[in-house]
């Protein structure tokens, strides 16, 4: 269940962060995407699927990166 993933990474030793890298899980609510970019506007493109329950695309789009919780 992705609500549980940041509590979960942190006892296993993950390093959870507000601060995105390229590469790390971003996690908010019960959905998680993948950090494809940090960009310099203060924005991350992310990588997402199953959004709005559509099942087996996948979406790529940039947000606000204060808009996830970290873990790498």
């Amino acid at each position: 269940n992705a609500i549980s993933w940041t509590s979960g990474a942190s006892v296993s030793g993950w390093t959870v962060s507000d601060i995105p890298v390229a590469g790390a899980i971003g996690a908010s609510g019960n959905h998680v995407v993948y950090v494809e970019s940090v960009n310099d506007d203060g924005t991350i493109t992310i990588s997402e699927m199953n959004y709005n329950w559509v099942s087996f695309q996948v979406r790529t789009i940039t947000r606000p990166a204060n808009y996830y919780t970290y873990i790498y």
